[in-house]
């Protein structure tokens, strides 16, 4: 089990649900150096509740394939294990759309499918994604290859943790209601991007735009020097309970902060004079 990717449905008492991701500081009782069974209490705003855990060995089988045998390699893998596939060759749009009907799992079981670190740094030919990765339950992470310069939108991606960004890319994609998501990694020499220093967040390259948030919880304050922050960088975050903007912000785009459900306070900075519309919509606090 990966503590600081866990997740918890609460309940509030007028029966609205929500789903938070558990921080380590709400977790007792658990060690995650010993296999066998434990109970695990986590604690959130003073209620606890204790779940029964048993931890054992994760066994990740490596395979190295080419881009002309991955979707036939997808299509082989057992359900419920853990793999790294790592790809070379040349990648085309046809094999990435196959790659993606395979990989999506909209009416599935996301429980039951193969779980992938998908690694397609080694590979050509890819400059462009038309589609969006849309219920890909099995995805735990991506790496995208040199070349590329923009990468695609993910939506409900269940067990994706984290995407790895190379120098060429020039836009990336929305990620929204990927409830484990925690990574950005950025190429050191990209130009248009950089990280928070634990890369949960993705800002443009001098900081000067909160480009994405896809993990926040709690209580956030935006760093000082953002002057923007970007369309959906907040989406569907429903652990966030606050936010407090800094003066030097000045726009807040379209759905920055949509659908996170358990935001209570925002605290605006005098330098805020431009908010577009459905910037809060959805968020019933």
């Amino acid at each position: 089990i990966d503590v600081s990717n866990l997740t918890v449905e609460a309940t509030t008492a007028d029966g609205t649900k929500f789903t938070v991701n558990v921080t380590p500081d709400m977790i007792s009782g658990f060690d995650s150096s010993k296999l066998g069974k434990q109970t695990v209490t986590i604690t959130l705003k003073g209620c606890t509740a204790t779940y029964s855990v048993e931890v054992k060995d994760v066994v990740v089988t490596e395979l190295n394939v080419t881009a002309d045998e991955l979707v036939d390699t997808i299509k082989g893998l057992t359900a419920g294990e853990y793999y790294s596939v790592k790809v070379s060759g040349i990648m085309t749009d046809e094999i990435m759309r196959d790659l993606l009907v395979e990989m999506e799992d909209y009416y599935g079981n996301n429980k039951d499918v193969a779980r992938i670190a998908l690694d397609l740094g080694n590979t050509t030919g890819l400059t462009y994604i038309n589609n969006s990765f849309y219920y890909c339950h099995g995805l735990t992470s991506i790496v995208f290859p040199e070349g590329l310069t923009s990468t695609p939108d993910f939506y409900d991606c269940s067990n994706l943790t984290s995407i790895t960004i190379p120098a060429s890319v020039q836009r990336v994609g929305r990620i929204s209601s990927c409830k484990k998501f925690t990574t950005f990694e950025v190429a050191e020499n990209n130009e248009y991007f950089s990280t928070s220093d634990d890369g949960k967040i993705l800002y443009n390259k001098d900081k000067t735009v909160l480009e994405s948030y896809p993990s926040a919880s709690g209580d956030v304050t935006i760093l000082a020097g953002v002057t923007t922050i970007n369309s959906s960088a907040f989406n569907d975050c429903n652990s966030l309970t606050s936010v407090t903007i800094p003066d030097s912000v000045t726009t807040i785009d379209y759905y920055a902060f949509e659908d996170c459900k358990n935001l209570e306070s925002v605290t605006i900075g005098s330098g805020v004079h431009y908010i577009v519309d459905n910037v809060f919509g959805g968020c019933g606090n």
